[in-house]
């Protein structure tokens, strides 16, 4: 049998208040980290490569950034006019099963056209197949297609199960004793 103690809520075991102090601190940590804007710190950047007729500029970053409750890599291809420092464009953001980011490779094809080669096994989560006039391509390295495929498929399969059990309602809790 447990003690129970009396609160406006009703009636909790011993020791429930505290912890649900604790997941309410945790909770309100929660939402002030995810309210909180995200910090980067770029670790890495790649030669730039110009164009051939010298008016775009690209390059790839990796940017390590923190939110509060966990942190991720950011790899990005970023397009700018070499006429204008600093800002850039994102036009890919590739990722994958894999982590250097000495695997993206920027190639120009010709003064509008931007290749980018990466990993086999990719995804993008910004993918701009033009920007201001100039096209962005992408080519897989080692390219094997029914690799690709299987892979994707794994990966739609393993997010459609996480959208099912983390969408879930979660289970009531048996009854307190009286």
């Amino acid at each position: 049998m447990h003690e129970t103690l009396s609160n406006s809520s009703g009636c909790w075991p011993k020791g429930a208040a505290a912890l649900r102090g604790i997941l309410v601190a945790l909770l309100m940590c929660t939402a002030l980290s995810a309210c909180k804007k995200q910090e980067c710190t770029r670790t890495w950047t790649s030669d730039s490569s110009k164009s051939p007729d010298g008016k775009w500029i690209a390059e790839v970053h990796e940017d390590v950034c923190d939110a509060g409750l966990g942190g991720s890599d950011d790899i990005t291809v970023v397009l700018r006019p070499a006429s204008v420092s600093g800002a850039a464009t994102v036009v890919l953001a590739p990722s994958g099963q894999w982590k250097d980011p000495k695997l993206v490779k920027p190639r120009w094809l010709g003064a509008q056209n931007l290749e980018v080669s990466v990993p086999n096994r990719t995804t993008f989560g910004t993918q701009l197949p033009r920007y201001d006039g100039a096209e962005v391509a992408v080519r897989f390295e080692n390219d094997d297609p029914t690799d690709r495929t299987r892979w994707l498929a794994w990966r739609k399969q393993n997010m459609e199960w996480v959208g099912q059990h983390s969408s879930a309602p979660q289970p009531q809790p048996p009854p307190l004793p009286k």
